[in-house]
């Protein structure tokens, strides 16, 4: 009843709601359920949208914290046994022990928790499932993703076990687990450690399944001891992030292809490009979707044109929105023929924006501060947008305020006058030299 409650008691942020069809991985805490309960019950209640009547094979991340080995390990027992029943080990688990890091021990599980407090959580959320649970020592976790990966389970679902900053105050806290995240929500699992997240390992590993497969992360929530049990004199830091599907990395490369492709085809005075069903038979590029596409020349903006809601097809929008940020951006001239090969492209995919409640202005810094999502700020027939990418020339959020108010046409201190709506949305962002 505890763990359902859990479950059941959350709020599931309305940009997550829409992340995507299933959810492919989880990053969860693992402290005593008093604790971090109710910030694990975030990640699992994003399972819902799962089809329960497919067999799922969980594999669970954790850290070691009683042992140092070098590699990942399986426990040697075959069955995992909780108070809601028995978890099969699946024997998909032996096929890892062939490759270069993944052993089996008893010695390495025999105290660990970090697998085992995820397990009524799994009972409850899902109907038919076996694990793979890994302890992870120090191990090459991109070796390990691949490997992961290269089982070709059909419905697999990753959930990397880790809580945040241990015992620092309050305040430090959460200023600290606010960066970690950041990092997360970017990918970058290589600038984390041990003082950042005890499950770093198990966190560097399901980012970079999630850089090969395509899946994005968002941020469900996040709490610390002192938010759960009171006391804020020294806490521990927990936070839900799910990982949906989203573009894998060909998939990617076609869209930037499209983009590139469409303005070219536009200096050579060539017909307009017209994606096909045959070029992209997947249902994925024809939902409607939010798109923006960003030029940059020589490391500076060149032109950036989009669509905040659905409003199109994501091929057409990817092509339509190339063209206007080349041609019809009233910031720049339009793009030349010699300009061409110098240019690089981005392309942002947006979730569809959600609006933002907030008590005060505080409030409202303290929320956009912990997950730095893309903003809109309204205000009778005034608007403006800035994409998530803006965060890093503006990390501070009272001038990332500010210059969003004066963008839009708006007195700084509409932030703290009644009628000002806030829209927040995630962006799946790639360009062409990421690939």
């Amino acid at each position: 009843s505890d763990v359902e409650g859990y479950i059941e008691g959350t709020r599931i942020p309305a940009d997550v709601v829409g992340a995507g069809a299933e959810c492919r991985g989880l990053i969860v805490p693992h402290a005593g359920y008093v604790y971090s309960g109710p910030v694990a019950g975030g990640g699992y209640a994003c399972l819902a949208s799962l089809d329960k009547s497919a067999h799922t094979t969980v594999v669970v991340l954790a850290p070691s914290h009683h042992v140092w080995f070098k590699g990942a390990v399986l426990p040697e027992a075959d069955v995992f046994q909780t108070p809601l029943g028995d978890i099969n080990v699946s024997d998909a688990a032996k096929l890892l022990t062939k490759g270069s890091s993944v052993f089996t021990s008893g010695e390495a599980h025999a105290m660990e928790h970090a697998v085992e407090v995820q397990l009524p959580f799994l009972q409850v959320s899902l109907k038919d499932f076996d694990i793979i649970p890994l302890v992870l020592g120090e191990v090459d976790t991109e070796s390990l993703a691949q490997e992961l990966l290269a089982l070709n389970l059909p419905h697999m679902l990753v959930v990397a076990s880790s809580d945040l900053s241990h015992y620092d105050p309050y305040d430090m806290a959460v200023e600290h687990d606010h960066t970690t995240i950041g990092h997360i929500l970017k990918g970058e699992g290589g600038k984390l450690g041990g003082d950042d997240a005890c499950g770093f390992m198990p966190i560097r590993t399901i980012l970079a399944m999630a850089r090969i497969c395509g899946w994005n992360s968002r941020l469900v929530d996040y709490r610390n001891s002192g938010d759960t049990a009171g006391d804020k004199s020294a806490v521990v830091g927990y936070a839900s992030i799910g990982f949906w599907e989203g573009m894998n990395e060909h998939e990617r490369l076609q869209l930037l292809v499209l983009a590139r492709e469409s303005i070219r085809m536009r200096l050579l005075d060539a017909h307009e490009l017209t994606p096909t069903r045959e070029e992209f038979p997947d249902d994925k590029f024809w939902q409607d979707q939010g798109v923006f596409v960003t030029l940059t020349e020589h490391g500076e903006l060149r032109g950036c044109i989009g669509t905040i809601m659905p409003v199109s097809p994501l091929v057409q929008a990817v092509a339509s929105n190339a063209l206007s940020a080349a041609f019809s951006d009233p910031r720049f001239e339009p793009v030349e023929e010699t300009e061409f090969a110098d240019l690089q492209i981005e392309v942002s995919l947006l979730s569809v924006p959600a609006q933002l409640t907030f008590s005060s202005l505080v409030d409202l810094q303290s929320k956009l501060a912990a997950t730095r999502p893309g903003v809109i700020l309204r205000r009778g027939v005034y608007q403006a947008t800035f994409l998530p990418q803006v965060w890093e020339e503006l990390p501070n959020v009272h001038g990332f305020l500010e210059a969003l108010c004066h963008k839009a046409g708006l007195h700084t201190e509409s932030l703290s006058q009644p009628g000002l709506s806030v829209f927040t949305y995630t962006v799946e962002a790639f360009s062409e030299d990421c690939e």
